[in-house]
């Protein structure tokens, strides 16, 4: 992706901005309108010489500079460049692999459609999780071809980021009705997803869509959907009852995991008052007990206590700079609650700031090694699940392979690494680019779906088994 240096399309006699025939960018040719879809007006190319499909838009003024983002553009399917014009300004051209428009798919039955727009709406919801939003989905954005779905047009429309995730949301709504009714294949591909989900609200919300769609409570699917939720709140309640009994026999700790977990299957609103009180609990525990300030003192008792002070103020006179203890509390703060990268991100800052840089450096080296092991056990994780699915991520592979061992060579260099910030961050930037890659490569159509979840119940009948995070 680039942008381009300025070109300039010649002056049309019909007054409309980018006219059927118009040439673009010496390869492409204007073939006819898309229509206005998120306040943009599209419109499909077509190569010079018949081989390629282009999606172009004129970009607002009110939206800003056109997103260009690499990751996005490998998550929709895209080749992103920007124009710009002296009379019309930014255009952003979206190259497409060949393909029907999912829009003609629609036109032409149900059966044509239904695989495709289920797999459309896995394909936003996982954009939605990743913070991403459209704005102006439309089956005319929309190609179909053998290598999978490809989305023109994001990040283009202006709004704010949850109204645009709104507007999907509704096209979404708007493009299953158009494509069958009912919205079997929508609901269908969405519950057998939340039933390996491990997460309440995910699943609860499939069986209520899937209630409002006319799907009926005995069919296979929604008994097992409603057999894995009344197991997973069966777990909520285990993990809960175990928190609040630890809590009352003085495991504090105990109780802190059991919360956790609690909250990872999604039951955030029962479990996070009891964490805050096992948190509590644990500070106090760890408070120093007062000497008793009543007790009347025998000489000999009296002359022990002194010598004990006076031990106690030449241990503390030892002790590590208060500076430097807090640095260590606040690291490992960091990494219970927010991980590892944080973590290591606070001792670069530390050691930048001139802190106590030999102590810094043990901490630091140590967290980065700890760091390289877990991103690499945390793709090799994701990679299986992926594999599994269907998927076949070799760009993905790629970019993460070199990433991790960049990252264990950084490791190894230790926090003497020269730049180490500035690499630190390109290279997790790498890892979370593979990590998009890789989820985007198992957007499953319905049949892949319900042939994943079969597996999975052929190898366990309890689907107990959890998708890597």
């Amino acid at each position: 992706m680039a942008e381009d240096d300025l070109i300039t399309l010649p002056e049309l006699e019909t007054g409309e901005d980018l006219a059927p025939g118009t040439a673009i960018a010496g390869s492409w040719r204007v073939e006819r309108s898309l229509g206005e879809h998120g306040g943009v007006a599209f419109h499909l190319l077509r190569a010079e010489d018949g081989a390629g499909l282009a999606i172009a838009a004129r970009a607002p003024g009110e939206a800003g500079e056109p997103a260009v983002d690499e990751e996005q553009a490998a998550f929709w399917g895209t080749v992103r460049r920007v124009l710009r014009d002296e009379r019309l300004g930014r255009i952003v051209l979206d190259e497409l692999p060949d393909g029907a428009l999912l829009a003609d798919r629609i036109a032409a039955g149900r059966e044509a459609a239904a695989g495709p727009c289920a797999r459309l709406e896995e394909r936003v919801r996982e954009a939605h999780r990743l913070g991403w939003a459209h704005g102006a989905l439309a089956p005319e954005l929309v190609v179909v071809g053998d290598e999978g779905l490809a989305v023109a047009g994001w990040g283009i429309a202006a709004g704010d980021p949850e109204d645009l995730k709104a507007r999907d949301s509704s096209a979404l709504a708007g493009l299953g009705a158009g494509a069958r009714e009912p919205r079997e294949a929508l609901s269908t591909a969405s519950l057998r997803a939340a039933i390996v989900s491990d997460h309440l609200p995910t699943l609860r919300a499939a069986l209520e869509q899937w209630q409002r769609d006319g799907g009926s409570p005995v069919e296979p699917d929604a008994l097992r959907a409603a057999d894995a939720l009344a197991r997973l709140e069966r777990r909520v309640a285990e993990q809960l009852g175990k928190a609040r009994s630890m809590l009352e026999r003085g495991d504090t700790l105990g109780a802190v995991a059991c919360c956790r977990e609690a909250i990872r299957l999604g039951a955030e609103q029962e479990a996070g008052p009891l964490l805050e009180a096992a948190r509590r609990a644990s500070r106090r525990q760890l408070s120093v007990r007062r000497l008793p300030s009543r007790q009347v003192l025998s000489g000999v008792a009296l002359a022990a206590v002194i010598l004990g002070l006076l031990a106690v103020a030449l241990v503390l006179a030892l002790r590590e700079d208060p500076a430097l203890a807090a640095l260590r509390e606040r690291v490992a703060a960091a990494e219970r609650e927010q991980g590892l990268r944080a973590a290591v991100r606070l001792l670069i800052d530390a050691r930048d700031g001139g802190r106590a840089v030999e102590e810094v450096d043990v901490l630091l080296s140590r967290r980065l090694a700890a760091l390289a092991e877990a991103e690499r056990t945390r793709m090799v994780g994701l990679r299986a699940d992926v594999v599994a699915r269907g998927g076949r991520p070799r760009r993905a592979d790629e970019i993460a392979e070199q990433a991790l061992d960049q990252l264990e060579q950084l490791a190894g260099e230790g926090a003497g690494a020269a730049a180490l910030s500035v690499r630190l961050d390109n290279i997790l930037g790498e890892i979370d680019r593979a990590a998009v890659l890789y989820r985007a490569s198992v957007a499953l159509s319905v049949e892949e779906v319900e042939q994943g979840v079969e597996e999975l119940i052929a190898i366990d009948p309890v689907l107990a088994t959890e998708t890597p995070r």
